[in-house]
């Protein structure tokens, strides 16, 4: 099982895309095709047709789609946050290709079912795409396909940066489709997805105060984090904020007391082997904070945790990525919170911007899904039920 937060291998953003970078350019609203010189690709919207859900995130700088260069050119003129509004499509309906990286874990199948349904109750016709993550050679063969088949937008889950100047020259360069990239921010295109920082600084916040209601002293703690060097720096920088945030919110332990673990998903039961050892190497912290990407190291450490048989009180467990079995590991107890991405949601945030992307309108380079920290206190206001 792969999770989309885990395997993210990013490196060198800037070297990748450079290819691909980006003009200075107005905000339109609306334009008129492929073939013209304006912005978007000339579809029209009409009224709103449900809530717009709250956006965590508008990070600049914010991107038109330019029809006639076929690339997305910087907005000069843009909102000072995104409104994810989606609005009735007037005229024919556009073709909407949507790239999943597999369906391989709970919370990608979420995603992909919010996004196609949502898709299609806006109006989209859908054609669905398979990258089979980590296939080098399946994202290039699936932007030819979407050139034949003529979408007119693209959702892409490619989690490796290094295959997409080849793909960006099929999908822009022969097809003259813009795309939208899936979970993780890259340079001169738009993203949609959970901003990691905010990840991190929530799971920071949370820790220090639930450590300062339990009368933990900063000293005698250690912050455990499982990293993954599959990753990259745009996923791994959560772990710089988490012991950042506990120290904004009066609880800052000593930076020899941070470790930082490497528990790859591809390794075998990594979170379990790797806790298993740090325990068995620092036998003389009284307090333990744990910190992970997902639910699939989270469980794993979550076991080790439970294995060494240490009060339950004596630690806290905090991980991004919630998905069915985060929640399950809450409500047993055997988590302590589980950061809310709302992958079931997801599609409420990017059909507004595939909309916005075709009728010309800018779009942040990055938009972040609220985050919202689940407690047995709180879990079942937003997921009712077992």
């Amino acid at each position: 099982m792969r999770s989309l937060i885990a395997l993210v291998v990013l490196t060198a953003f800037a070297a990748v895309f450079a290819a691909c970078g980006s003009d200075d350019g107005d905000g339109g609203s609306g334009g008129s095709g492929k073939s013209s010189g304006d912005f978007g690709t000339g579809l029209k919207l009409g009224a709103s047709v449900s809530d717009p859900p709250k956006v965590g995130a508008s990070v600049a700088p914010w991107y038109v789609w330019n029809g006639d260069a076929c690339k997305f050119k910087v907005a000069k003129d843009h909102p000072t946050e995104y409104n994810a509004d989606t609005r009735k499509i007037e005229g024919d309906a556009p073709q909407l290709g949507y790239m999943h990286y597999g369906n391989t874990d709970p919370f990608g199948v979420a995603v992909s079912k919010s996004i196609e349904s949502a898709a299609k109750e806006a109006g989209m016709d859908v054609n669905v795409y398979n990258l089979k993550f980590p296939s080098r050679t399946e994202p290039a063969a699936q932007a030819n396909a979407s050139v034949v088949k003529g979408d007119d937008a693209i959702v892409q889950a490619n989690l490796d940066p290094t295959v997409l100047p080849e793909y960006f020259d099929s999908i822009e360069g022969d097809g003259c489709i813009p795309s939208i990239q899936l979970f993780i921010p890259i340079d001169d295109h738009p993203g949609m997805g959970n901003n990691w920082p905010d990840v991190g600084e929530t799971i920071g916040a949370y820790t220090a105060e639930t450590a300062k209601e339990r009368g933990w002293k900063a000293e005698d703690t250690a912050l455990v984090q499982c990293t993954d060097r599959d990753s990259g720096p745009t996923v791994n920088i959560m772990f710089d904020h988490v012991p950042k945030a506990m120290a904004a919110a009066g609880f800052e332990v000593p930076e020899d007391n941070v470790f930082n673990l490497v528990c790859g998903l591809t390794d075998t039961q990594a979170g379990f082997k790797k806790v298993t050892d740090w325990y068995t190497g620092h036998p003389d912290f009284n307090h333990v904070a744990f910190s992970a990407i997902d639910s699939i190291r989270m469980t794993e450490m979550a076991r080790a945790v439970k294995e060494q048989g240490n009060p339950r009180e004596d630690s806290i467990l905090s991980a991004g990525a919630d998905d069915e079995s985060s929640r399950r590991l809450v409500r047993n107890g055997d988590q302590d919170m589980s950061v809310a991405f709302f992958g079931e949601r997801f599609g409420e945030w990017i059909v507004p911007m595939v909309e916005d992307i075709l009728a010309g309108n800018p779009v942040p380079s990055f938009v972040g899904t609220e985050l919202i920290p689940l407690t047995q206190d709180n879990i079942d206001e937003y997921y009712p039920g077992n």
